[in-house]
C-alpha cells in the first residue's frame, strides 16, 4: 500500500507571483524609496527570521550609510535629543543616534544615508512617541532634526495584535518572511537546504490590527500607477494588505478585481462609451509610456469610426481635460482628476 502522503496546501496568492519572493520583496522597497508618501515599509514577523539582515543587505547593496533606531533601548532623549533653554529659546542636541560626522550631510542627496528602525514595536509609549512625526511623510523630523525624503526609512518589528493608530497609519506592512519564501535557499544555508524548509516552513501571522482610513486609500492610489501593480497578483496583494484591515484587504482586491483591467489594450478594444471616463485614468497611469501610446491610438480609431458620436465625444473631453492628463502622471490627483472630467461631460451635454 502506498503511503499517506500530506496533502497539497492551497496555493497561496504568493505563490501566483511572477517573481521570486526576495525579488518581490525588492522591487517594493525600491518603489517605496523612490516615494515616501506610500508608506513606511514595514516588515513584519516572529522572531529570528531574518527580517534585520534582510533590510541591511537591501541597503548596503545599495550604498547607503546605515543609522539604526532601536526603540527597545533608546530612552527619548536619545531620540529626540536633550533639551537646552538659550534666551528662552528651547532647543535639542542632535539625536544620539546620528553620529557628529554625518550631522551635517543629512541633506546632502549625494551623501546616502538610510533610516531603519529595528523592534519598532517595542519601545515605550513615550518612545513611540517621539518618532511618530519622524514616520509622517509629511515632517520626517525628530525634534528639531528633519530627514529629507532623499532617505529612506525602514522599519521592522514582531507580530503584535495591537499599536496606537497613529502609528499604524503611518506603516505599510509587509509579511516576512512571505508565503512562498523557502529558508533553504538562503546562501549560508545550502548545508541544511534539504530539510530546512520542512523544519522552518514560512509561519502564518496576523499584522496589527488597523482602521480603514483615506490616508490608506491615499498610499494605495500610488502604488496603483505601476503596471506591475496591476500584472502580478504578489505585488498587489502585498501592497493592500499591508494598508488596510484583513476585511478592507478583502474589499479592496475584490473591487480592484472587479472594476480594474488588467490589459489596457483589451479594455481600449471593448469599453463602451459610457465607461470610458470611469476607468481611463487609472488604465493610463498604470501603463508604460508604450502602451499609453497603444491605448489612446485604439480609442482615436474607435472614437473616428463611431457612427454613434458618443465615444468621440468621450475621448475628446478627456484630452481637452488637463486635470485628468496630470492625474495619469500624478495618481495621487485621481479623484480631482475624474471628478473634472465628469463636470466636462456634463457641460459638453449641456451644449
Amino acid at each position: 500500500m502506498a503511503p499517506n502522503r500530506p496533502k497539497k496546501a492551497q496555493t497561496t496568492i504568493e505563490e501566483k507571483s511572477k517573481l521570486p519572493a526576495e525579488e518581490r520583496l525588492t522591487w517594493i522597497l525600491d518603489r517605496a524609496i523612490e516615494d515616501p508618501m506610500k508608506g513606511i515599509i514595514t516588515l513584519i514577523g516572529p522572531t529570528q527570521q531574518g527580517k534585520t539582515h534582510f533590510i541591511r543587505e537591501y541597503l548596503v547593496k545599495r550604498g547607503y550609510t546605515l543609522l539604526m533606531i532601536n526603540p527597545q533601548n533608546d530612552l527619548p532623549e536619545d531620540l529626540g535629543g536633550w533639551p537646552s533653554r538659550k534666551n528662552n529659546i528651547l532647543s535639542f542636541t542632535q539625536p544620539s543616534f546620528v553620529p557628529a560626522h554625518l550631522a551635517d550631510k543629512l541633506n546632502d542627496p549625494s551623501t546616502k544615508i538610510a533610516l531603519y528602525i529595528d523592534e519598532g514595536d517595542k519601545g515605550r509609549d513615550d518612545t513611540l512617541s517621539c518618532f511618530l512625526t519622524l514616520l509622517n511623510p509629511e515632517e520626517r523630523r525628530i525634534r528639531d532634526t528633519y530627514f529629507p525624503p532623499h532617505i529612506p526609512i525602514l522599519m521592522s518589528m514582531n507580530e503584535r495584535n495591537t499599536l496606537p493608530d497613529t502609528f499604524v497609519a503611518r506603516c505599510l506592512f509587509i509579511a516576512f518572511p512571505q508565503a512562498d519564501m523557502n529558508i533553504g535557499n538562503r546562501p549560508d544555508l545550502q548545508a541544511v537546504k534539504h530539510f530546512a524548509h520542512e523544519l522552518c516552513p514560512p509561519p502564518s501571522m496576523s499584522f496589527p490590527a488597523r482602521p480603514d482610513t483615506p490616508g490608506s486609500l491615499h498610499k494605495l492610489v500610488r502604488w496603483m500607477k505601476y503596471r506591475e501593480f496591476w500584472t502580478d497578483e504578489g505585488i498587489k496583494w502585498a501592497i493592500v494588505r499591508g494598508l488596510f484591515s484583513e476585511k478592507g484587504a478583502a474589499v479592496v482586491m475584490a473591487r480592484l478585481g472587479e472594476t480594474i483591467p488588467h490589459h489596457g489594450k483589451e479594455w481600449a478594444k471593448e469599453v463602451k462609451s459610457t465607461d470610458i471616463n470611469e476607468h481611463i485614468i487609472e488604465i493610463l497611469s498604470a501603463a508604460d509610456y508604450a502602451e499609453q501610446v497603444e491605448i489612446l491610438t485604439i480609442l482615436a480609431d474607435r472614437a473616428n469610426n463611431d457612427a454613434t458620436g458618443e465615444l468621440n465625444k468621450v475621448f475628446t473631453a478627456f484630452l481637452n481635460c488637463q486635470e485628468a492628463l496630470l492625474a495619469v502622471k500624478r495618481p495621487e490627483q485621481l479623484i480631482e482628476g475624474k471628478a473634472k472630467l465628469k463636470v466636462a461631460l456634463v457641460n459638453d451635454e449641456k451644449k
